[in-house]
């Protein structure tokens, strides 16, 4: 069966058929989807959260808000059909972590 070639070639992919053909094949080729790490995971948590942060008005921006939306967002994020399958070791580890990032993005801001 003939396959079909990716319309394009990024960095990312020449490295992935460098570093194991088959995996190239299965992520670019066959387009099998990945289930999602939980360095993913945890970056689309603090991600969310920040969105939510910047729903505020910029006075309101405020780490504690941001906190607090960090709360909201691991719920909404952790809840859908894409982590569900999540193994997560310690819930309140990765919840502490993406706290550490959170808290970091206010010291770079500042």
């Amino acid at each position: 069966m003939p396959l079909t070639l990716p319309a394009s070639l990024s960095p990312s992919k020449v490295a992935s058929f460098t570093s194991c053909g088959l995996a190239f094949r299965f992520s670019v080729i066959d387009r099998l989807p990945e289930a999602p790490s939980v360095a993913a995971a945890r970056g689309t948590v603090v991600h969310r959260a920040l969105e939510l942060l910047y729903c505020l008005a910029p006075a309101e921006r405020t780490l504690d808000a941001a906190l607090a939306s960090l709360a909201d967002s691991g719920t909404e994020v952790l809840a859908t059909a894409e982590y569900a399958d999540l193994a997560l070791e310690d819930p309140g580890a990765f919840m502490v972590e993406a706290e550490q990032l959170v808290r970091r993005y206010f010291e770079l801001e500042d």
